[in-house]
């Protein structure tokens, strides 16, 4: 009789034990599935004499001003909460974009919004840029079913997010390259919308110096576009001056910043060439859309 009886308990208690790893292992799953996106994990020390003037104050009150910003449109438009993690503290040089069923999360670190190349400009590129992983539409990433691709989150960062973000504010510059000058003049007849170009491209510019530098890569130039042409679409991340192509396409394409991106369309929302464009669009370099007027 008492044998039985630990033999009893013996059997509960591997059946338990059974069932609690089960439910570990599928709540691990659950967990990191929603893993969006990777800028690479750097390491970057704060109180080198290499980083910019920020301070945690606008750290975090930009972090603040850009949920304000865009909270509303998540919640109205997606049911969705937004949620900004800004991890100040931390040296890595890292932001990324995840999911946990309504609530769409973003975390940057501080190594990376210490990083002597990006601006305070450049800083709201990176929280557009993990937005746009949200709300870029087509092309996605592989890895799951509602991330956009590392480009296509590019082109929403200066297109549609830094444009809504900066459609009421003044913005003088003097030290904006004339060939930014010249070809912003070429897309936007209004000056206020020539400068609002000037800044995504001199925004796109300092993220574009930063990976450069990250990546040991050549010094990306708005006068030398990458002459690569991929035929199938990259996912994944691209060159320091891929990324600074598409940032400046994305301030270039004079389509609304209210007309949405989708998922099935993409040329929708955007500037393609099967519009008949040829300013603004993605660039070749990790884009493809197998048409026509692209081939040629």
């Amino acid at each position: 009789m008492n044998l039985s009886l630990r033999f009893d308990n013996k059997c509960l208690q591997s059946y338990t034990f059974l069932m609690i790893r089960i439910f570990f292992v599928i709540t691990l799953f659950i967990s990191v599935s929603s893993l969006a996106c990777d800028e690479g994990m750097f390491k970057y020390s704060i109180h080198s004499s290499e980083t910019n003037a920020l301070t945690e104050k606008e750290f975090r009150d930009t972090i603040k001003n850009f949920q304000l910003t865009f909270s509303p449109e998540v919640k109205k438009k997606h049911k969705a909460d937004l949620l900004v993690y800004g991890q100040w503290s931390s040296d890595t040089v890292n932001a990324y974009a995840e999911r946990d069923m309504n609530a769409w999360i973003i975390t940057l670190y501080g190594g990376m919004a210490r990083h002597k190349q990006l601006t305070m400009d450049g800083l709201k590129l990176i929280l557009c840029h993990e937005l746009g992983h949200h709300l870029g539409g087509s092309p996605k990433k592989g890895t799951n079913k509602w991330s956009s691709a590392e480009g296509q989150a590019d082109y929403f960062a200066s297109m549609k997010c830094l444009r809504k973000w900066w459609k009421e504010e003044v913005w003088e510059d003097q030290n904006v390259p004339d060939y930014v000058i010249s070809e912003c003049a070429e897309s936007y007849s209004q000056s206020r919308d020539q400068r609002l170009c000037q800044r995504m491209a001199l925004a796109g510019q300092s993220v574009a110096m930063m990976f450069q530098e990250l990546h040991q890569e050549p010094l990306p130039r708005f006068e030398t576009p990458d002459p690569l042409r991929v035929v199938r679409t990259n996912p994944q991340h691209s060159t320091a001056q891929c990324r600074l192509d598409t940032y400046f396409q994305g301030a270039l394409c004079s389509v609304s910043e209210e007309i949405d991106f989708t998922y099935t369309d993409e040329s929708a929302g955007a500037c393609h060439s099967r519009l008949g464009d040829f300013r603004g669009i993605r660039p070749h370099c990790w884009y493809a859309s197998n048409n026509l007027y692209e081939i040629l």
